[in-house]
């Protein structure tokens, strides 16, 4: 195993590296909670192949509609540019609603979001990278949805960088842990 010093501004942290063996899918261990995000995937691949037959012009403008409000509003303006990268700020009642739409995306809690987004931008394309490209393209992007226990690995469960305590969000005083809260 090989050691690396990482710099967080509550001090130096040293961090071991752990080779973790590439499974595909005959030699991947599932977890209860990869078969639901893969039932999910599929049950949403059945409603697109289903949906030409029930087509309505009404539904088309609600779907893109919610899909840009939840997308465009709730993740990339909320907890990317706003809660991740603090690149401006939200009157709190408007944080929260964009935080609400975030979550209609399914992609977890805002905080859990927010501090696995720090990390890879911490660690960018290295081993550490929970979102790493080194991985391969499909790894990246979506099969890591399905291998439950990878976030963890990849980042652990202590504060990944420390976060301000924003009243409602649930830290104390930026000391809690991020990821352990799920």
């Amino acid at each position: 195993m090989a050691v690396e010093t990482v710099y967080h501004p509550n001090g130096v942290a040293q961090l071991l590296h752990m080779k973790r063996e590439r499974r595909f899918l005959s030699k991947r261990i599932w977890d209860f909670s990869d078969a639901i995000n893969l039932g999910i995937l599929i049950l949403g691949i059945a409603v697109l192949l289903v949906a030409p037959f029930h087509f309505t012009w009404s539904a088309l403008w609600v779907s893109l509609v919610l899909h840009w409000v939840t997308i465009h509003l709730g993740v990339t303006l909320c907890f990317h540019r706003n809660l991740a990268h603090k690149s401006f700020k939200l009157t709190k009642p408007l944080e929260y609603l964009f935080a609400y739409f975030g979550l209609h995306a399914a992609q977890r809690d805002t905080m859990w979001w927010v501090s696995v987004h720090r990390h890879h931008h911490q660690f960018t394309d290295s081993d550490r990278d929970p979102h790493s490209p080194v991985e391969g393209f499909w790894f990246s992007h979506i099969n890591w949805l399905f291998h439950h226990n990878y976030i963890d690995e990849k980042v652990g469960t202590t504060v990944i960088m420390p976060l301000s305590s924003p009243p409602g969000w649930g830290l104390n005083g930026g000391n809690s842990t991020c990821l352990g809260t799920l």
